[in-house]
C-alpha cells in the first residue's frame, strides 16, 4: 500500500513539474490621438450604437489618450484602449469622417482607420500615436445642410 501511495505521489509531482503556467508578460499600451492641424476637431465615441463621450480640441495638441493591457488574455487594440467600436470625427463643423471597428472600414474610405493598430505610429511597444492631418481633413465628407 505504501508503494502505491509513493508511486502516486511521484506521478503527481512529475505531472505538476511539467505543468507550466505559460504566463505572458503583461503589457500596458497607451494610444494617443493628436490634432496635427490648426482645425477644430470634435470626436464622438460610440459602443454598440450607444453614445459614450465627446472629446474636443481647437488647434494642435492631444485630443485623447487611452490605455489597454493584455491582462487575462485580452488583445491589445486601439478600439479596446478607446473603449469604442465606432467613432465620428468632425472637422470645423464642415467635414466629417466615420470610423467603424467591427469591419475596420470608414466612410468616406480612408486607409487610416483610427480603430486599427496599423494606422498608428509605433513610438514604443507601450506607446502608439495617431495624428489627424490636413490630408485627413481634405478626405473627409462635407457636412450637408
Amino acid at each position: 500500500m505504501r508503494t502505491v501511495k509513493f508511486m502516486g505521489l511521484c506521478l503527481l509531482l512529475c505531472f505538476l513539474q511539467n505543468c507550466g503556467t505559460d504566463q505572458i508578460d503583461k503589457i500596458t499600451r497607451t494610444y494617443r490621438l493628436e490634432n496635427g492641424t490648426e482645425r477644430e476637431i470634435r470626436m464622438e465615441l460610440y459602443a454598440f450604437g450607444l453614445f459614450l463621450e465627446t472629446h474636443h480640441i481647437i488647434g494642435e495638441g492631444l485630443i485623447f489618450e487611452g490605455t489597454t493591457d493584455n491582462d487575462a488574455g485580452k488583445n491589445l487594440s486601439a478600439g479596446g484602449a478607446l473603449g469604442a467600436d465606432s467613432i465620428v470625427v468632425t472637422f470645423n463643423n464642415e467635414k466629417r469622417q466615420f470610423y467603424y471597428g467591427d469591419i475596420l472600414t470608414s466612410t468616406p474610405f480612408t486607409d487610416r482607420n483610427i480603430l486599427s493598430d496599423e494606422s498608428y505610429e509605433v513610438l514604443s511597444n507601450e506607446l502608439y500615436r495617431f495624428v489627424f492631418t490636413e490630408e485627413g481633413y481634405e478626405n473627409a465628407a462635407d457636412i450637408e445642410g
